[in-house]
């Protein structure tokens, strides 16, 4: 057995759909949504030491970065010749290496790597 169903427009084939589930057709605007509560985990999440400080400034929103990004920026430096900047900026935030630089200095870095 083989049904075919055409419609002229997906409003149509809405209404078809909710006439199929018994839904009346004519509420055509969907019910809002109650904003869901964060599970505990996510919630855990936002409220662990490790989640990124969100520290207000003036001018709009705080640019995060991962290693990979600063450790990009970072190699195009070195590969320019600016090595030597490169070690004197990681030395400026009390890092020997890019491993040991605190991942909440990475926006701070590649401010001032921008700058080289």
């Amino acid at each position: 057995m083989s049904i075919t169903v055409e419609f002229k427009d997906f409003a149509e084939m809405i209404a078809f759909a909710k006439q199929l589930l018994g839904t009346p057709a004519s509420k055509q605007e969907p019910k809002k949504k109650e904003a869901a509560l964060p599970s505990e985990t996510e919630a855990n999440m936002m409220n662990s030491p490790e989640s990124i400080d969100e520290a207000p400034f003036e001018g709009g929103t705080v640019m995060t970065y991962t290693l990979e990004e600063v450790r990009a920026k970072l190699a195009e430096l070195t590969r320019s010749g600016k090595a030597k900047e490169v070690k004197e900026l990681l030395n400026s935030f009390g890092a020997k290496n890019l491993t040991s630089l605190d991942p909440k200095h990475y926006a701070a870095v590649m401010e001032k790597a921008g700058a080289l």
